[in-house]
């Protein structure tokens, strides 16, 4: 029986439009079976244990965003030490999930506007879309590989961002093969091919392939900085770099089925279709 995960998680990027905050949001992760699943959790096992033998902490792209975790723990010693080390670790992450089989799934959508009241009004509908967006991608992820059975698993939601949310995206996907908006999911109602009756909520600080998924995301962040000019730190790059031909549709069509853009014309889509051929050198 084949049976797949699809692992997400989210972030933002502060784009280059003079937006008041940031106006991008970046949903996705990666789709596996159980096998490349308990790979992956070994893969971040083993990585951490010389920093802590239990290995039962988490970490993210950003290990600055831990820090009160750490404190709060007791363990601000350890933290000081992945910080200082955070390149070493990182890298060495994802040179080993480089033997590993998963597919790489993210949806990218850039807001309208560039007022911060108008971004947080729409944040909700924003997200809404780009679950959805990506959601969809996993649904034909699945009809390619005919899986017999799938489930998605989300981080918690942050702050005041309700569930229901993605509960109701999900579900529309599930039953009627639509989004909220009346979109069709062109690959189908998504119980017909196999999807699970609900989503899976948990915490990415205790689960070491939603942190895996961080730091894919957080890698993919820099990719799209690259291509919007906005950095010069090449470190991320180099790391979803050995991670290329993990993308659904590598290595010639990506865009569109492993990295999704929203809105799908515009100076954003283009920069990032421009700098794509990078990823492959």
């Amino acid at each position: 029986m084949s049976y797949i995960r699809w692992y997400a998680d989210n972030s933002y990027i502060h784009g280059i439009w003079g937006a008041e905050i940031e106006d991008i949001l970046v949903f996705g992760g990666i789709a596996l079976d159980k096998d490349a699943e308990r790979a992956i959790s070994s893969i971040m096992e083993n990585v951490k244990r010389p920093y802590k033998q239990e290995a039962d902490f988490p970490v993210k792209w950003n290990i600055k965003d831990l820090k009160e975790y750490y404190e709060k723990k007791g363990l601000a010693d350890l933290y000081q030490v992945l910080l200082a080390e955070s390149k070493v670790w990182r890298s060495q992450v994802f040179e080993a999930a480089a033997e590993i089989e998963f597919t790489i799934i993210i949806a990218i959508i850039k807001a309208y506007s560039q007022k911060r009241e108008t971004i947080l009004e729409t944040k909700g509908r924003l997200t809404r879309y780009v679950f959805s967006d990506a959601l969809m991608r996993v649904g034909y992820h699945a009809e390619e590989i005919k899986a017999d059975a799938v489930e998605v698993f989300l981080d918690w939601p942050e702050g005041n961002q309700p569930r229901n949310i993605f509960d109701e995206e999900y579900q529309s996907a599930l039953i009627y093969g639509v989004t909220c908006e009346k979109q069709e999911y062109h690959c189908g109602v998504l119980k017909k091919l196999g999807f699970s009756d609900s989503v899976h909520f948990t915490s990415m600080k205790a689960n070491s392939v939603l942190q895996f998924c961080d730091l894919i995301v957080g890698a993919t962040k820099v990719l799209v900085n690259l291509a919007l000019e906005k950095e010069k730190d090449t470190f991320g790059f180099e790391c979803i770099r050995k991670l290329n031909m993990k993308f659904r549709g590598a290595p010639g069509d990506v865009v569109g089925r492993g990295l999704i853009i929203a809105p799908t014309s515009g100076e954003f889509i283009d920069k990032v279709m421009q700098f794509m051929p990078k990823l492959y050198e």
